[in-house]
């Protein structure tokens, strides 16, 4: 099976089959237990995530038919296979999730992104770029894009912060094999994306000296300073 949190929340059964997830608040509990997955979370944590102040009264009972349908829902999706799945934590009023790294995304995401991290260090370059192409590919949107709130936000700037830094590793380990020609268009989009961002910029110029635009490469570091200089406080 297979949960994605990389854009809206979603699980995949065995066989290719999307379950159904039900309610925004009962993938809202989905998400947090897959992001704690091994951890057990306490249903204080859920409530106070998911609810927020707006507590209804009939709150604990809410969380316990949602924690209850996502049994079921992971039972499907794990062919009925019951020696998995979400569980009662040893600690009492906790719930865990049982789930292998690879089939939650953003955790292959980061385990991708950390053997290319490897294969860079000890010169494979080309490899490194493939894997991060691999992590890149899980990516199909904001993360959590279906829900809101304080704890969302939180997750979703994490893990877009460690996209930009991977992208970022990614094309330093292609301009390691000569690609310079090749980036420039998207390493100018990235630059204008991130204006105060040195990385960005600093691999766009090696891309344009690399390929042959040193007047270019020198605009674009006067850019940057720009923006420097302009940028509040």
């Amino acid at each position: 099976m297979e949960f994605r949190i990389l854009g809206p929340v979603q699980l995949w059964a065995n066989d290719g089959k999307q379950i159904d997830l039900g309610s925004r608040k009962e993938r809202y509990v989905l998400a947090i237990l897959l992001w704690e997955r091994g951890r057990p979370v306490p249903a204080s944590t859920l409530i106070d995530r998911v609810w927020g102040d707006d507590l209804p009264d009939s709150v604990q009972a809410s969380l316990y038919s949602y924690v209850s349908r996502l049994r079921g829902r992971i039972r499907e999706a794990n062919g009925n296979t019951k020696d998995r799945g979400l569980r009662p934590s040893s600690s009492s009023g906790s719930y865990e999730l049982d789930a292998d790294s690879d089939e939650v995304d953003f955790r292959l995401f980061l385990q991708l992104g950390e053997r290319a991290r490897t294969a860079a260090a000890t010169g494979d370059p080309h490899r490194a770029v493939a894997l991060f192409r691999d992590a890149e590919r899980l990516w199909r949107g904001a993360p959590l894009a279906d829900l809101s709130g304080p704890w969302v936000e939180h997750v979703r700037t994490r893990l877009e912060t460690e996209r930009l830094t991977m992208s970022i590793d990614r094309l330093d380990a292609e301009l390691s094999v000569g690609r310079h020609a090749a980036l420039v268009g998207e390493l100018s989009d990235l630059a204008v994306e991130h204006p105060l961002n040195e990385e960005p910029t600093r691999l766009l110029m090696l891309a344009l000296n690399g390929s042959g635009r040193t007047s270019d490469a020198l605009a674009v570091y006067r850019r940057f300073e720009r923006h420097l200089r302009d940028a509040p406080g």
